[in-house]
């Protein structure tokens, strides 16, 4: 039977404001917006890090001067189900060229060469909904411009706790080799 990776593609029409502050909700606390392109060192403040070498290194990868990326928020939960433990990590990401950040077929694009590209990895097994790609309107207030951020959320699971982080942390490194090579934003992603 062939392999089969999926990335689960939803549209949400709220329009996320970025920079945003911090803000109290019933589910925890949302942190105020770092750049994190110019500022990576503020990547250590950031709560959600805390404990989780492997989603630190993948935000310092994300965020790396030569990227074409840059993530605008991050949240991590556990969910039990089944027997089972996911660790769950979502990362908000936009392109740095704003045309691409305007361009809501550069994002389809990016998750085609992504599904792709996760395709190769065996750490994104059949059947598992091990990778997520949510597209949400998003807008740059300094610079007046409407975009799109992606969420991707990936998913490590295991039968305890420290299994799903194990896994999550084996998959975030998978998704850092990947974001290193650039046949992935090459081509549909070159100035016109």
């Amino acid at each position: 039977m062939p392999r089969k990776v999926c990335i689960r593609l939803t549209l949400d029409d709220e329009t996320l404001q970025i920079p945003y502050e911090a803000e109290t909700y019933t589910g925890g606390v949302i942190h105020p917006y770092r750049p994190l392109v110019q500022a990576p060192e503020q990547i250590a403040q950031i709560p959600e890090l805390r404990g989780q070498p492997a989603l630190k290194q993948l935000l310092h990868t994300i965020n790396s001067p030569e990227g074409v990326l840059e993530s605008v928020r991050i949240d991590t939960f556990y969910n039990d189900h089944a027997g089972q433990v996911a660790h769950v990590a979502a990362i908000g990401l936009i392109f740095r060229e704003r045309s691409w950040f305007q361009d809501i077929d550069k994002c389809l694009a990016f998750a085609g060469r992504l599904l792709e590209a996760l395709h190769a990895s065996t750490l994104f097994r059949e059947n598992e909904d091990s990778a997520q790609l949510e597209l949400q309107r998003a807008m740059l207030r300094e610079e007046r411009l409407q975009g799109w951020i992606m969420d991707l959320f990936l998913i490590g699971q295991g039968k305890t706790q420290q299994a799903s982080d194990a896994d999550l942390a084996a998959r975030c490194q998978a998704l850092q080799d990947v974001l290193h090579k650039p046949r992935l934003t090459e081509a549909l992603f070159t100035k016109r």
